[in-house]
């Protein structure tokens, strides 16, 4: 198992490049947001697909310093990516933020976040190809028949038109999805300070 994103990224001294290749990882499921707690292959692609609360706030730390010092604008984007994640997928009914999420649904690991190439054809129409070209879509999918959607192949932020484009099919993605059903919270809730 190559391990957690959280200790890869953390247990060292942040760096730009470590950093790079934690922002890069980011953009797995990046249709969901948020840091998995960690892959499981070598390239990144796979994630264990259950979020940690804690782990994404160390995460948004450490990216946030790291854009202090370079201004690199793929880490402003991956915090606010991640912060928009924990408002719209962490906090409870009560108020306050879930620890977890759960990897699973419907008793089937990740199937709340892949897609299949029919189905970004038909959501993004004339724009697909676009979309398909960034996010490593393909007919076979790239994990068990399924795609995870990822940019390890164009890693690098396009021209902001681009990702301008890029955001809106994502946004589409996201309200395709919301019918599906959600991973469950892990049992632990914390108060809006993040306290248990």
């Amino acid at each position: 198992m190559p391990g957690s994103a959280r200790a890869r990224c953390l247990t060292v001294t942040p760096s730009p490049r470590r950093s790079t290749r934690c922002a890069r990882a980011a953009s797995t499921i990046i249709s969901a947001a948020g840091f998995s707690r960690y892959s499981t292959d070598a390239r990144w692609l796979v994630p264990h697909f259950e979020k940690m609360l804690y782990d994404n706030a160390e995460l948004v730390d450490l990216l946030t310093l790291v854009w202090q010092e370079t201004r690199n604008p793929l880490y402003q984007q991956r915090v606010e990516e991640t912060l928009e994640w924990v408002r719209r997928e962490m906090l409870t009914q009560e108020g306050g933020f879930a620890s977890s999420l759960d990897a699973d649904s419907e008793h089937e690991e990740g199937k709340f976040y892949v897609w299949s190439e029919a189905e970004i054809d038909a959501l993004l129409g004339k724009r697909a190809p676009l979309f398909k070209r960034f996010y490593d879509v393909e007919a076979q999918g790239n994990w068990e028949g399924h795609t995870i959607l990822n940019r390890l192949k164009a890693p690098a932020l396009a021209d902001a038109e681009t990702e301008r484009e890029l955001a809106s099919c994502r946004t589409v993605l996201f309200q395709a999805r919301e019918p599906r059903v959600h991973p469950g919270f892990g049992r632990t809730r914390c108060s809006p300070t993040g306290t248990g």
